[in-house]
This record gives C-alpha cells, structure tokens and sequence, in this order.
C-alpha cells in the first residue's frame, strides 16, 4: 500500500513539473499524496471506501519455507526463460522483416 501513497504523490509531482496540471489540481494532489502518506497503512485503509471497515490481510503459506523458495525460484527461471525466448522470436522476426536496400550513390560518400 505505500507504493500507491507514493505514486499518488510521485505522480501529481511529475503531472505538475511536466506542465501537464495546472497549479491549484496539482498542488490538491501533492496535498493529497502527503497526506496519505503522513496518514500511514490504517489511515490510508480509511480513507478507501471501498475498504471501509476491513482490517489489512495478511496470509501465510504453509509448510517450510525453503520448499516455496525452491518453487518460486523454479518459477521465475521459466518465467525468465519466456521471456527470453520470446525476445529472441521477436528479433528473428523484426529482422526478417527489415528490408534489405542496395548501396545507394549517398551512402558511398558518407563513407
């Protein structure tokens, strides 16, 4: 939940240096984003209606530790693996399809 205190105020600071907000709704949201994160994780749970009254989850996963370790750590090794697979599909592809072009007369007299 801190990270959204902070994007709250990270983004109505970067709406306002980026001239994209005006003054006074830039200068609410700053006031806003301060203000939730002055408030901290029950004062932001509050101020969200649609939380109203709801404690904060938290859930643990059972068995030992080094057993979900080991799952998460396969986990994000095919999740990188994808990922890199799929990068290097996308580049056989965007090279296939860049055209080729014959010498042309200016680029000999760049060189």
């Amino acid at each position: 939940m801190a990270t959204a205190r902070g994007f709250t105020l990270a983004g109505f600071l970067l709406g306002f240096l980026q001239n994209w907000l005006r003054t006074m709704p830039a200068a609410l949201g700053i006031v806003v984003g301060v203000l939730l994160l002055a408030m901290g994780q029950r004062g932001t749970n509050r101020v969200r209606l649609h939380r109203l009254g709801r404690e904060a989850t938290h859930f643990a996963l059972p068995g030992e530790l080094a057993s979900w370790q080991k799952l998460t750590a396969e986990a994000n090794r095919r999740i990188r693996q994808r990922h890199h697979e799929a990068a290097q599909t996308a580049t056989a592809a965007l090279f296939a399809a860049t055209p080729t072009f014959p010498d042309s007369p200016l680029s000999s007299e760049m060189r």
